[in-house]
């Protein structure tokens, strides 16, 4: 009711009231971890170049903020989470690169146990190999000739059934109707 009456208020952004939905708590907190997180991190960006020290120690607070959140990704598995926050990740870390007089701050590390590429390519490449190994066991084993019999018996079976009903149906259509009637003078 009280998002309605926002829209209301502000017309230039009514196109925008088709596109909301409502979030739980648990959602709204990662999304304010990840807020200040960025936050904090482009003001960090901002700052002046000349002043080192006082950069690094704010970048050091960051890496703990960061690692803070280290059990929110190995424990439940929060993915929406845990994906933004290797998004976050990389982007620190190519800043990281791009100051290079803190020494004493490390590359931020991937909390993610596995990453989507290994979760993808396991089971395409697992059923590949099966697919592989089956057509071989197929046609240059034993089992191909053993397994063939027992497709064609199958084969044939089903083409029986589909010619007799065929022929149930065919016969009813061209059916002659013998009536016998007699001839009345």
């Amino acid at each position: 009711m009280l998002l309605n009456k926002f829209f209301e208020e502000i017309g230039i952004l009514g196109y925008c009231k088709d596109h909301t939905e409502a979030i739980d708590e648990d959602t709204y907190n990662d999304l304010k971890k990840l807020d200040e997180l960025y936050e904090s991190f482009y003001n960090f960006e901002k700052e002046s170049p000349t002043e080192y020290h006082n950069r690094c120690e704010k970048g050091k607070k960051y890496v703990q903020e960061y690692e803070n959140h280290k059990d929110t990704c190995n424990g439940n598995g929060n993915n929406s989470f845990c994906n933004e926050l290797n998004n976050f990740r990389v982007i620190f870390n190519n800043q990281l690169e791009s100051i290079k007089k803190c020494d004493n701050i490390e590359e931020l590390p991937s909390f993610q146990r596995f990453p989507l590429s290994a979760t993808i390519i396991v089971p395409v490449s697992l059923i590949s190999v099966i697919i592989f190994f089956s057509f071989i066991t197929y046609k240059y084993t034993p089992i191909g000739s053993w397994i063939n019999p027992k497709l064609m018996k199958q084969k044939r079976y089903f083409n029986e059934l589909l010619q007799e009903h065929e022929n149930t149906q065919n016969s009813s259509y061209r059916r002659s109707y013998n009536i016998a009637y007699t001839l009345s003078e």
